[in-house]
């Protein structure tokens, strides 16, 4: 039997902590917090305010799942780990504090929390647990305007799907965007990925309101397109069609084409027969239809 204040393990019989001397509760039903070996693993209050136990290193799966009374939630610097599920369809949480120390975040953790209005993990440089890439984290927070993330590397699938009033992001050190990662984000009008080495197509599907990416120089796009591997044709394979900025991404390919130029990245060709580009290194060639 695990105390429920200090997190101790005690024998069965117990009736009091042999660490901390507080009373031992034998039916889980009626505790707050049900805390074994660190892990927060439900949490049955009535709460709208929670402040988590600083006995906590972890919240565990589904630890409050389905819990739509919450409104905040304070953690402390042990929490290093929220769980697959942990928060998910918490459909009245608001703002989670102290995230400082959570170095961990599981799949699913905040789905369909659509009160959610602002998430800042600044300690996280992966989203996943055990150096598992996790989806859907922050998928269907409908409410959701501010991310602040900035050392993670990569932006799991559906990550910040139906996040539509989602209109700001901190992920500078990125490197890579999967597949449908920011979908049906249609408020989402700036985004800045200056360490952008790769992006999935539909990337940004459903985000009509773009009007400007900003990625490094090097970027190297992955649009799955044969040997057509960087450049335009992957930022474009990454965006909407309705967007205005897909529209500028077309009309400069359009421009370098004209120029003679690789509509890839504007980069000059060489050879006689197949031409390459020396930038990018992808043939002329494969430019013909644009």
């Amino acid at each position: 039997m695990y105390c429920n204040k200090c997190g101790k393990e005690n024998t069965s019989d117990s009736k009091f902590c042999n660490n901390c001397g507080a009373q031992l509760i034998s039916d889980e039903r009626n505790m707050e917090f049900v805390i074994r070996g660190g892990i927060l693993e439900k949490y049955n209050g009535n709460e709208q305010i929670v402040h988590i136990p600083s006995i906590v290193r972890e919240i565990g799966q589904r630890a409050f799942s389905n819990c739509i009374i919450i409104k905040e939630v304070y953690l402390h610097d042990n929490v290093k780990i929220i769980h697959d599920f942990a928060f998910s369809n918490c459909k009245g949480l608001e703002r989670i504090y102290n995230t400082e120390s959570v170095t961990e975040l599981g799949q699913q953790a905040f789905q369909n929390c659509i009160a959610l209005e602002e998430i800042s993990f600044i300690s996280i440089k992966a989203l996943g647990t055990n150096g598992n890439p996790k989806y859907s984290v922050f998928d269907g927070c409908a409410n959701l305007q501010i991310a602040i993330l900035p050392n993670i590397d990569s932006v799991p699938e559906w990550t910040f799907r139906n996040c539509k009033k989602l209109t700001q992001v901190n992920l500078q050190n990125v490197n890579h965007i999967a597949e449908e990662a920011f979908e049906n984000c249609i408020n989402l009008k700036y985004i800045a990925f200056p360490k952008l080495i790769n992006i999935s197509p539909r990337a940004l599907k459903g985000c009509v309101s773009i009007e400007n990416m900003i990625i490094s120089e090097v970027a190297k796009i992955n649009a799955r397109q044969g040997t057509v591997s960087c450049g335009m044709f992957g930022i474009r394979s990454a965006l909407d069609s309705r967007s205005p900025f897909f529209q500028t991404v077309q009309q400069q390919m359009n421009m370098y084409k004209s120029n003679g130029q690789c509509c890839c990245c504007g980069g000059s060709f060489s050879g006689l027969l197949n031409k390459v580009c020396t930038v990018c290194g992808n043939e002329k060639r494969l430019y013909k239809y644009i």
